[in-house]
């Protein structure tokens, strides 16, 4: 049975118009399982440590070092950081991550887990930004009042409501998903649990970044002002960020289909 040509391009047409399934590309995992408990994680993966004092001088302990936080609920080993700046002498310290790079036109999720002993404060920031720290995404993920806010495009916070607060203690676990360079949006979901689970503490979606960016390399995150006699202590964990990317299985179907309508398009033309 011969099928007319006109069928087989509105077939092609219509596979290539509908939706595509995705999988994903890791860019960036790390649990610093593989390192040794008490060492530094500046130099490793792709961190680096600004401002790090690992003696305590008399004007603040700054460290961000690996711990095993099997004792607290948690898995393994984790990132600890601590920074007691007492009398605001020492510069804020700040982990960055730098070996991040996904495709802009495409989207990405970038998730971790989060444990709180003693809240920053004067807040900390998570950045996905490029060489500014204003820029991209502002989401302040444990500040002194346990408020979870995002840092829209005028400057104004935007305030996840009573829900969205977290508490000392507890393990949180953060997934900004769909995160899109080409308008500026993501959506976040923070739920209890190392991983992860059903009871959510704050979910919203399309929130803006505080400034268009126009590709993501880097993160930050970290105190953003002196912290005061009150000091931070917390651990994060469990770094995983993933870039979107169609299913090879849907292109070859899509590119297979286009090639089949032309090869018959061109038998027809030469009979």
């Amino acid at each position: 049975m011969r099928v007319p040509l006109y069928k087989l391009l509105f077939l092609a047409a219509f596979i290539i118009s509908a939706p595509s399934s995705q999988a994903s590309v890791i860019l960036l995992e790390d649990d610093f399982d593989s390192l040794t408990v008490g060492s530094q994680i500046n130099g490793t993966n792709g961190w680096t440590i600004f401002s790090e004092v690992s003696v305590d001088t008399g004007s603040g302990t700054q460290t961000t070092r690996v711990a095993d936080v099997t004792g607290i609920g948690g898995s393994g080993n984790a990132a600890h950081y601590v920074d007691s700046n007492n009398d605001g002498t020492v510069s804020n310290m700040r982990v960055r991550q730098g070996d991040i790079g996904w495709d802009p036109s495409s989207t990405g999720t970038i998730a971790f887990d989060l444990y709180v002993d003693t809240f920053i404060g004067g807040g900390i920031s998570f950045f996905g930004n490029e060489e500014t720290q204003q820029d991209g995404i502002f989401l302040q993920i444990a500040r002194n009042d346990g408020a979870i806010r995002n840092r829209n495009s005028t400057g104004a916070y935007d305030e996840l409501g009573a829900a969205g607060t977290i508490s000392t203690g507890q393990w949180y676990h953060y997934e900004l998903r769909d995160i899109s360079l080409t308008d500026s949006h993501y959506d976040l979901v923070v739920s209890e649990g190392v991983g992860g689970s059903a009871t959510i503490v704050a979910q919203q979606n399309d929130l803006e970044f505080r400034g268009s960016i126009s590709e993501l390399i880097r993160f930050d995150w970290g105190s953003n002002t002196s912290n005061g006699a009150q000091g931070a202590d917390l651990y994060l964990d469990n770094f995983l960020v993933t870039s979107a990317v169609p299913e090879p299985a849907t292109v070859f179907v899509m590119l297979g289909l286009v090639g089949c309508a032309f090869f018959l398009r061109r038998r027809m033309l030469a009979s």
